[in-house]
């Protein structure tokens, strides 16, 4: 699995972001104190760095709305139309921003202190120390600054000052690290294409349509991403697993290298799911 350059988040402001560098350091030390990370303070031209020997995360504040592409991805997603969201008036109504980038190495360009060569584990504690680096800005950040909205880059989904709320004293928050971007909605089911899941698990992941609500699908896909990464490799083609007695939910490996979940029965019964199509949603 390629080591991703950066993990990015962008706080949509509604004016110009204010806040004190020195406390914002503390606040962000407080609570990584548990992840074997401690960050200095530096200033640059762009903003602030936070650096550490492995990581490091860039502040940047703009005093006027994005310009960028950065929110196509999000903007084109169906979820928010399930979720009873505007993500487009989220993203208009902002007049300021906040970008926060977390990389490998005590600075951009740098490469970490663990060597230019990480095996496959270190790669991915890698990975995962700079989304809870990102992570860890992002919310402290929110309390300083209120955002109208939160783009968060490696799920390509923006989230409402409720639902970032939601994630924010979770210690790995998946809900956050995974979108459930809907690939089928019509009178088959629901069918979720989970960006994001590359980043975790190393594999393209998605759950073939079915008449279930997307928290539904979603909890099982939370569940199944937890217990890969615990496991660390994915079960055999046709092997199966419920999260409640009554419940079969096939795991199939799909000709490119992902995974396909197959919701097969539920509440000790057979469900019905239409024959998988090729997806109509092919954004990236």
């Amino acid at each position: 699995m390629p080591l991703s350059n950066q993990v990015s988040a962008t706080l949509l402001l509604p004016r110009p972001a204010t806040f004190t560098a020195e406390r914002l350091l503390e606040r962000v030390n407080d609570g990584l104190s548990g992840a074997g990370v401690h960050f200095r303070l530096r200033e640059t031209p762009r903003g602030i760095l936070l650096t550490s020997d492995t990581i490091h995360v860039q502040v940047m504040a703009r005093d006027l709305p994005v310009q960028d592409r950065r929110f196509e991805a999000a903007l084109t997603s169906d979820l928010p139309r399930l979720l009873g969201e505007d993500w487009a008036e989220l993203v208009a109504e902002h007049r300021a921003s906040v970008k926060i980038c977390a990389g490998p190495g005590p600075r951009p360009g740098e490469t970490p202190g663990t060597g230019p060569e990480l095996g496959k584990q270190d790669r991915q504690d890698l990975a995962d120390l700079m989304m809870l680096a990102c992570h860890e800005v992002a919310v402290r950040m929110a309390e300083t600054c209120p955002p109208l909205a939160v783009h968060w880059n490696q799920s390509q989904q923006i989230l409402t000052p409720e639902r970032f709320a939601a994630v924010a004293n979770m210690r790995f928050p998946l809900p956050l690290f995974l979108h459930g971007r809907p690939t089928e909605t019509g009178p088959g089911g629901l069918g979720l294409r989970i960006v994001g899941a590359e980043a975790l698990v190393g594999h393209a992941l998605e759950i073939s349509p079915v008449a279930r609500p997307h928290d539904w699908l979603m909890s099982r896909v939370l569940a199944f991403v937890s217990f890969l990464r615990a496991r660390g490799h994915v079960p055999a083609d046709g092997s199966a697993f419920g999260v409640e007695d009554g419940e079969r939910i096939v795991v199939r490996r799909t000709d490119g290298g992902g995974i396909r979940l197959v919701v097969e029965a539920h509440g000790g019964k057979s469900v019905k799911s239409p024959t998988h199509r090729v997806a109509t949603d092919q954004a990236a």
